[in-house]
């Protein structure tokens, strides 16, 4: 177990990606340099991605960690799980200091996106005052949404944005230009600092500590009008007093009450009877996870409002239509969620909504949809914004489970694809919630289409931490499709998270991905409207079909990236297709397809992954690593697999692949029981001896398995 930490270790090191001290961080403590700038104007023609932020902010101080300090950078990066208040942070820091936020996620970047953009907002002058100003320390720019920027227009506009900062800003002192981004997309930010020599800080903003958690709650209370009296106050007190009696005083409940998605869902269903305090303590606390609780505040309120519509109704209707008695049809949580998600689509209640309420008589109906008309517009789950004249979710937990509830059910399925299709206001990005929702809705079952398996995936990667790593396998197991998303502390090098699922239908879309292993049967999509990134990976398909206009290939020591398609190729935007390749060796990418010569930026990383080659470590990792995974769901006693599925299936006539698994076997890792002789069984001890746990290896290609490939290459002169 410990050679894997010191990879985990040998690839974050290489960016600096750890919390190395253990000290209060505040604001001012980050920015004591900063002084406030000069009131800016915009002009009349600045684009709407450009603001001066002069309404006030709601912001509620969070934990940050110090992950690079240094007080002369030029470049300051805050890095943040999803969901984590990033935005909140980034308009309170441009307001606070009297600069310019800018908001990344509503342009597309390329060459002079930053002049020009800018000079636009400010005009020459003001452009002119505006840098000079921050090269005295004087006001900030803030810029947000790096995560959404790289969907839009991939790392290359990214770049071009960073290279551009970096020269206008090459004189300042003190740290004036702001940076926000998820864990991965700050990664980036960094080895672009580095490689191009600029100097940056770099914080991770953590969850609120206790006192701010609760002082979010009250604030977000106050914000629906309502007063904070004794009342409220006990009544936050007996939320938090409850759940952690209902989840244990650990890290774990700590991080659940200090997330900003969790605190918005406790502030919204606050009333003056404390029934969600009656509600969390109805619970049981056996086998209870933050999601159940989470989820059943959520259900609390679409409870609430079917109990307010059916009080509208009831007095007109048992005059008017006393026979009626199926109260609970109406106004129920599956028609809410279908008409939040109809409503936030299409700005408005349908009349011929996709949720058919037979129930309801065709002479009240008319009445019906009037009351429906009146309430939800005024939903909790929804957040009207009049000066944009739209309508959105309150906040990622609403959104998150209304979205999986969706997804879980093939019915409506459509309406959560059709919005993560929309490209209107911002670019959709999960939060951890949404995978965590959709675990809990289909926990009898826990199938996913290959249709919707970026969704969760994106949604799995907002759990990522400078700490904390996300992996994913999708295994071909038989007739199924094993899928794996797992969560490892890299410092300690455990496992802190894991979600598995089935996966069925025809194909998987993939769009960006990093850190993963599939290996399967079916076709794979390779697709965005934008910009797809597949990043220290291996993609072993029958077919692999490219439906974006942008692919980035990238690979950095120590992984590597494998795209094998057993079939040709196929693309399916004609000559808009682009392929950008980065990696710090030419090695570290290997590609095989049949017809790979139709692409010529493909040719140089030409390979041949079925041939008779033993010196090869790529193809040893990926069978080892197959053959762990298959044993992984057999965990009766030990881990296992049937031997006629491993000899037929995985091994069947590939001589490689045999003498591995001879290998394996002389070396008593793997071993056949004479009590079940029909199954390869696999020692743990064993492997141990070899600096290996089988349940912790990683989804890329790295060189944890060097030591066992040397012995196997040893072997084989024997």
């Amino acid at each position: 177990m410990w050679e894997d930490i010191k990879i985990y270790n040998k690839f974050y090191d290489r960016y600096n990606l750890y919390v190395t001290e253990d000290k209060l961080m505040t604001l001012e403590s980050i920015f004591s340099q900063l002084e406030i700038g000069t009131s800016i104007k915009l002009s009349k023609n600045s684009h709407q991605s450009v603001k001066v932020i002069t309404d006030n902010v709601f912001y509620v101080q969070p934990s940050y960690s110090e992950i690079r300090e240094n007080n002369r950078a030029q470049f300051v990066i805050f890095s943040a799980p999803g969901a984590s208040g990033k935005s909140a942070l980034a308009k309170y820091i441009a307001k606070r200091y009297k600069g310019i936020y800018w908001d990344l996620s509503q342009i597309s970047l390329g060459e002079n996106s930053f002049h020009g953009t800018l000079w636009r907002a400010l005009g020459q002058e003001g452009f002119v005052n505006f840098f000079n100003q921050l090269k005295q320390g004087r006001g900030v720019l803030v810029l947000d949404a790096f995560d959404e920027a790289e969907m839009i227009s991939g790392r290359s506009g990214i770049e071009f944005l960073l290279k551009d900062l970096s020269e206008t800003t090459e004189l300042n002192s003190t740290p004036s230009i702001v940076l926000f981004a998820r864990t991965e997309s700050a990664i980036f930010l960094v080895d672009y600092c580095k490689e191009n020599d600029i100097s940056y800080a770099q914080y991770e903003i953590g969850f609120f500590e206790e006192y701010n958690a609760k002082e979010f709650v009250k604030k977000k209370i106050e914000a629906e009008g309502k007063k904070i009296t004794k009342t409220v106050i006990d009544c936050i007190e007996q939320q938090f007093n409850v759940i952690k009696r209902l989840l244990g005083q650990s890290e774990e409940t700590k991080t659940f009450l200090g997330y900003a998605p969790v605190l918005e869902a406790l502030a919204k269903a606050y009333d003056d009877e404390r029934n969600t305090v009656k509600l969390l303590e109805q619970l049981k606390k056996d086998n209870i996870s933050s999601t159940q609780i989470i989820y059943s505040v959520l259900d609390y309120l679409l409870a609430r409002e079917h109990d307010k519509v059916c009080n509208a109704l009831k007095e007109k209707w048992m005059a008017k239509y006393p026979e009626f008695v199926k109260w609970d049809n109406i106004y129920s949580k599956k028609e809410q969620i279908i008409r939040i998600a109809e409503f936030i689509l299409l700005n408005g209640v349908e009349e011929n909504s996709l949720y058919d309420n037979l129930e309801i008589p065709d002479e009240l109906y008319s009445e019906y949809y009037e009351a429906i008309k009146r309430f939800l517009p005024q939903h909790p789950f929804l957040q009207n914004y009049i000066e944009r004249n739209c309508v959105a979710f309150t906040g990622p937990a609403f959104r998150d489970y209304i979205l999986s509830s969706l997804l879980a059910d093939e019915k409506y399925e459509d309406l959560a694809l059709e919005y993560f299709g929309m490209k209107v206001q911002n670019i959709h990005v999960s939060s951890q919630m949404l995978i965590d929702f959709y675990y809990y809705i289909t926990k009898d079952n826990l199938r996913i289409h290959g249709e919707i398996f970026n969704i969760l995936y994106d949604s799995f990667k907002a759990k990522e931490t400078a700490n904390k790593h996300a992996i994913v396998y999708v295994i071909q197991n038989g007739e199924d499709v094993d899928v794996s998303f797992e969560l490892r502390n890299i410092v300690e090098g455990i496992l802190t998270d894991e979600i598995e699922f089935i996966l069925y239908g025809e194909y998987i879309a993939i769009s960006k991905i990093s850190n993963a292993l599939i290996d399967v049967e079916k076709k794979i999509i390779i697709g965005d409207n934008n910009n797809v990134r597949i990043f220290n990976s291996v993609i072993i398909a029958d077919e692999v079909i490219f439906d974006s206009n942008n692919v980035e290939i990238e690979a950095k020591e120590p992984g590597e990236c494998l795209i094998v398609s057993y079939k040709d190729a196929v693309n399916r935007r004609g000559d808009t297709l682009n392929f950008e390749i980065r990696t710090d060796k030419a090695d570290l990418i290997k590609i095989d397809m049949p017809n790979i010569d139709h692409y010529y930026k493909l040719r140089r990383y030409k390979y041949k992954y079925e041939d008779g080659n033993n010196d090869d470590y790529l193809k040893f990792n990926l069978f080892v690593k197959k053959i762990m995974n298959c044993m992984r769901k057999h965990r009766k006693d030990t881990p296992a697999k049937d031997r006629e599925f491993i000899d037929n299936e995985i091994i069947n006539k590939s001589i490689f692949k045999r003498s591995v698994m001879d290998f394996l076997i002389s070396i008593g890792v793997i071993y056949i029981d004479s009590k079940e002789n029909h199954l390869y069984k696999l020692d743990v001890t064993v492997l141990s001896r070899h600096g290996l746990n089988w349940m912790d290896f990683g989804g890329s290609v790295d060189d944890e398995l060097m030591g066992l490939y040397k012995d196997y290459i040893n072997y084989n002169k024997k």
